[in-house]
């Protein structure tokens, strides 16, 4: 029985090998179909994360397995000396395939732009000029629609990865996390809820002793809370006109009295942020950052800042003392061709949603701008809650004024119509949350504040730990931990999908010329050249701004070369199958 040789034609003869070829030809053809129709509404049955343009195409086991291809196809040329031409354009497609994948993976750039409506891009691409324009912005309405997803890979530094992994959000469904042993449950959701939870006394708790403290600030309604001695972040609560502060603390020493006074800032900076990359430079009057597309310029600080009406109706800045109590600083944008604008940035950003519109309608799109200042302490007073010996003092500058016992109920006065009462100690506090639906009933079915009760359960230890998840909040929706940091999972709201959102963009050169424009979503690029050299697609990925459309600028050159390859295996294809004779290896011999 005779042996295939074993050197270079062996292998020929084994990659050459019918079978073997046509098997690496159909899935490669298949592949590169796919690949290039991903961008149409034709596959909407597929994932497209895993099937887009770029991803399967540009994927190194894709173009690995098309070099076999390209390898088999080329050997089996050299061995066949008179080839029909569409075996020949079978035998050769591979390799034309291989080269334009190779082109688009090295030469080919995609840049993912953020617009608003009416913005402008900066150039693109660093060829000629062409800026991207927003004209249009329209996404179909949906009823909102909210998810639950899973991290499971911590990172070790208090964060986890970057993309979680969904799971299914109905109420009362279980199933299992995926990549863990750990099974979930989703007990409520509620649309509309309202925060019912309070701080208790949890005998099975570990030692976290809690004062229960009111404020008395002139006011009809006091203020009402807990100050938690051994976290750092809630043993101290400052008043909201900044007028006082209150700590609590299990003993006292010389370290806590010297930290109670005011202290400037160590640093003041301007902080940037542009596609999740942060620089920085020093806020100081009269200096100048110079930026690739515009400049910053500090004109003014305002340490307790206030704003007045002026004569003609323009707000009139200013400071209404010396003391850091609300810091500003004003800024001027000033771009290359001479346009300027105003920006009047807070250290501490009000909770009015309109401060952060008009920071991103000022601002260039995708860019964040933060005033920053470092180790800053305004607060000079201070009433110090102490526990081991039950004191409360009033602390000035760092020294103590006045002090008496620690006695429950009794206000403790700090100034005329300022006081502070202690109400109770918890010594094993512990935070029970709970939420509770609206109690109008049409309020309670609008998803205004959505919530969801979730548990999750180690079978194998017999544990179980449930918590409340919020889909907003003061700082949008948050990861709730479980498992001591081992797992956190997010209940936020869905955005738009990719078929939601329709676009009219323009393309304009450096002269302000449109040279193309028209409607762009999922389904439809828009194709200001000749065989898609250069394209612009909706994106895939959401944009960190949610009022922002995320286009995504593609230069590939590697496709006109693909849908050559494409072209010739068709051809290829028909030819054999219109040819008559029966000596190709490609049709069945007798």
């Amino acid at each position: 029985m005779s042996k295939k040789p074993m050197g270079a034609a062996g292998l020929a003869d084994r990659w050459t090998a019918p079978f073997v070829h046509r098997a690496l030809l159909g899935l490669l053809v298949l592949g590169a179909g796919v690949g290039l129709l991903g961008e149409r509404n034709v596959m909407n049955f597929l994932p497209r994360a895993s099937f887009h343009e770029g991803r399967w195409l540009g994927s190194p086991w894709f173009i690995g397995a098309m070099a076999l291809a390209a390898l088999s196809g080329w050997f089996q040329a050299l061995r066949d000396p008179e080839p029909h031409w569409a075996r020949r354009c079978l035998q050769l497609a591979p390799l034309v395939l291989l080269v334009g994948l190779v082109t688009s993976r090295l030469l080919g750039v995609r840049v993912p732009v953020d617009l608003r409506v009416g913005g402008t891009s900066e150039p693109i691409l660093a060829a000629g000029g062409l800026r991207l324009r927003l004209e249009a912005l329209k996404t179909d309405p949906r009823p909102p629609a909210f998810k639950l997803a899973a991290y499971t890979r911590p990172d070790g530094l208090g964060g986890f990865e970057a993309e979680p992994r969904s799971l299914s959000e109905k109420a009362g469904i279980e199933g299992r996390i995926p990549g863990t042993a750990l099974r979930y449950q989703v007990e409520s959701i509620i649309p509309h809820g309202l925060p019912n939870g309070a701080m208790v006394d949890d005998p099975a708790s570990s030692e976290n002793p809690a004062l229960h403290v009111l404020l008395g600030l002139s006011q009809p309604n006091p203020l009402e809370g807990f100050l938690l001695a051994r976290d750092p972040r809630r043993a101290r609560f400052d008043e909201p006109g900044g007028r006082f502060a209150v700590v609590f603390q299990e003993r006292f020493d010389g370290a806590t009295l010297a930290a109670l006074k005011a202290k400037p800032p160590a640093r003041e900076q301007l902080v940037l942020t542009v596609q999740g990359s942060s620089i920085a430079h020093e806020a100081r009057v009269g200096s100048t950052w110079q930026l690739p597309s515009f400049s910053l310029e500090v004109e003014a600080l305002y340490p307790d800042f206030v704003a007045k009406p002026g004569a003609d109706r323009q707000p009139r800045f200013g400071t209404r003392s010396a003391a850091p109590l609300n810091p500003w600083v004003q800024v001027r944008l000033r771009q290359p061709g001479g346009a300027s604008a105003l920006l009047m940035l807070a250290a501490h950003p009000p909770a009015d949603p309109s401060y952060a519109g008009y920071l991103r309608e000022v601002l260039p799109p995708g860019v964040e701008l933060r005033y920053v200042r470092e180790g800053e302490d305004p607060v000079d007073r201070f009433v110090l809650f102490t526990l081991a010996d039950a004191r409360v003092r009033l602390v000035v500058g760092g020294k103590v004024l006045r002090e008496a016992p620690l006695e429950f109920r009794k206000p403790f006065t700090v100034a005329p119509g300022l006081s502070a009462t202690p109400l109770e100690v918890f010594p094993r506090a512990r935070f029970e949350e709970d939420w509770q639906p609206h109690p109008d009933p049409v309020q309670a079915t609008r998803y205004e504040n959505p919530v969801a009760k979730v548990k999750v359960s180690d079978l194998a230890k017999g544990t179980t730990e449930t918590h409340w998840l919020a889909a907003r909040g003061p700082q949008g929706p948050r990861p709730v931990a479980y498992r001591g940091g081992a797992l956190a999972l997010l209940f936020k709201k869905r955005e738009p999908e990719p078929e939601q959102v329709h676009a009219t963009l323009s393309l304009v050169d450096a002269a302000g010329e449109t040279r193309a424009q028209g409607a762009v979503d999922v389904g439809e690029p828009l194709r200001p050249s000749p065989m898609g050299l250069l394209s612009v697609r909706a994106d895939w990925e959401t944009s960190n701004d949610p009022a922002a459309f995320r286009a995504l600028v593609v230069r590939d050159p590697g496709r006109p070369i693909l849908l050559f390859g494409l072209m010739q295996l068709g051809l290829g294809l028909v030819g054999l199958l219109f040819r008559r004779t029966g000596q190709s290896n490609w049709v069945q011999r007798r």
